[in-house]
């Protein structure tokens, strides 16, 4: 759909600019020290630990759908 094709274009221009992502990936753990961020990762369905040395962090989780009380069950 539109989202994802906007969503890919968004990662592409930002991935231009330097900004580096790791998708799939479940956050751990985080410290800040100073101006600094050392973020702990894992792969979100398993895998080897991770520790990330950032100086900014934005962490997105997705959406779910807000579709109670719309009658949905009987469509």
């Amino acid at each position: 759909g539109i989202d994802m094709e906007v969503s890919k274009a968004f990662q592409k221009i930002l991935a231009k600019q330097g900004l580096k992502f790791k998708l799939d990936t479940k956050v751990i753990g985080a410290q800040k020290s100073g101006g600094n961020i050392s973020v702990n990762v894992e792969g979100a369905k398993g895998g080897n630990n991770e520790t990330l040395d950032c100086d900014t962090v934005l962490v997105c989780i997705g959406r779910r759908p807000f579709t109670k009380d719309l009658g949905l069950e009987g469509v």
